[in-house]
């Protein structure tokens, strides 16, 4: 919240005093020390002298799919971008980069504070199906809040929009794909807490799978939409995203409930008094390897 507000606060003043584009680039700069400086707070850190497992197996095996999952979200978010730049011109591609920003900015502000606070419930010494559990009673506490305020930011755009952002906006056609976009938001809260699962199961390969799947429905929905224009690419982003939620719970389901009958999850070898000790077996299903680090 910290570095997201003081971005937030340093691109208004830096704009207010007229330094133009650098308003954009130097509070993010500015900011980034914040993450680490937290995270250094909240962690007592100290040398660690026994050998490093950096280039561990495990690990490895953990980070490779993760680094595949971050590179297809990548294109995930800005394969429709290339596609309404190459098919429509570049004030329709202004009119849709407004739009998805102004109707998908918050409510994906919302889904990545979510997926930061669900993956550590999920993770730990538990069965599959209590994960289960803990990830349905999460999406039920977050959808308390995140569904209202999405509708309502739906049904409320005619009347906000205008205010905002002014009515230029509205006559040059956002309104639709803004509501559009932003609806799509809520099959999200799905597909996000069923990548959460995998990881925190130690399926990282999974989650690539599901990664891919959900690129691949976007972007046919995309294109099946292309012919009835931009209007059609925006509802084709909804219905893609939509259509691909449901087969992508049941097939993570399927998988982590799978996981019961060909391995348990063994409990890390420590002691009460070293609560805070992390267990790695999790990050390898395929090897037995049992570490842990206070």
């Amino acid at each position: 919240m910290g570095q997201s507000i003081g971005e937030a606060v340093g691109v208004m003043l830096l704009a207010a005093m007229g330094a133009g584009f650098w308003a954009l680039i130097l509070p993010k700069l500015i900011v980034t020390p914040i993450w680490t400086l937290t995270y250094r707070w909240c962690e007592s850190w100290r040398i660690d002298e026994r050998p490093s497992t950096l280039w561990s197996r495990p690990l490895m095996s953990f980070a490779r799919p993760m680094m595949g999952v971050e590179v297809v979200s990548v294109l995930r978010q800005q394969m429709d971008y290339l596609l309404v730049g190459a098919l429509f011109a570049m004030d329709v591609l202004g009119v849709y980069f407004f739009a998805f920003n102004a109707g998908l900015g918050i409510s994906l502000g919302l889904l990545r504070a979510y997926s930061t606070a669900i993956f550590p419930q999920l993770c730990g010494d538990m069965t599959s199906h209590e994960r289960l559990a803990r990830m349905h009673h999460g999406m039920r506490l977050f959808a308390l809040v995140a569904v209202p305020a999405i509708i309502a930011q739906s049904l409320l755009a005619p009347w906000y929009v205008p205010i905002l952002f002014g009515e230029a906006w509205v006559e040059r056609g956002a309104l639709p794909i803004l509501i559009l976009i932003c609806l799509s938001a809520l099959p999200r809260i799905l597909l996000d807490s069923c990548g959460q699962l995998l990881r925190a199961r130690g399926m990282p390969g999974a989650d690539l799978k599901l990664q891919i799947f959900m690129t691949l429905m976007l972007g046919a929905g995309m294109f099946a939409g292309v012919p009835f224009g931009i209007n059609g690419v925006a509802a084709g982003i909804l219905v893609g995203i939509s259509l691909a939620a449901l087969p992508g719970y049941l097939w993570t389901r399927r998988l982590i409930l799978a996981q019961d009958g060909r391995m348990t999850d063994a409990p890390p070898p420590d002691t009460p008094d070293t609560p805070y000790a992390v267990s790695t077996a999790s990050l390898s299903p395929d090897r037995d390897v049992q570490e842990a680090r206070p």
